[in-house]
């Protein structure tokens, strides 16, 4: 996300701490994610622990690793999803995509 959305700022605005600090991590890439861990120097891979595919970050867990596909499609309605859907998901939509 490149500009703050005012519909997004209430979303989090409304949720209970937890869940603003997951989506918070998601949307920006402060997670414990390897691409971030990467990115401070603190480790010296940046690809995905389980599936070993694509590099470790929000969007990847969300959109695209491949053991949460059912969930995303029971919960969002697609098996994987692309960058530009992540900015349209609700803050809820975003969290259940990936736990």
């Amino acid at each position: 996300m490149s500009e703050p959305v005012p519909s997004r700022t209430k979303e989090l605005q409304a949720v209970n701490r937890q869940k603003y600090q997951v989506a918070v991590g998601l949307l920006r890439g402060h997670t414990t994610l390897r691409a971030y861990i990467f990115k401070l120097g603190h480790t010296q891979r940046q690809d995905c622990r389980l599936c070993r595919d694509e590099r470790e970050d929000g969007v990847h867990t969300v959109g695209h690793f491949p053991a949460l596909a059912c969930k995303r499609y029971r919960n969002l309605g697609r098996m994987f999803l692309k960058p530009k859907d992540l900015e349209n998901l609700r803050v809820n939509g975003l969290i259940q995509g990936c736990r």
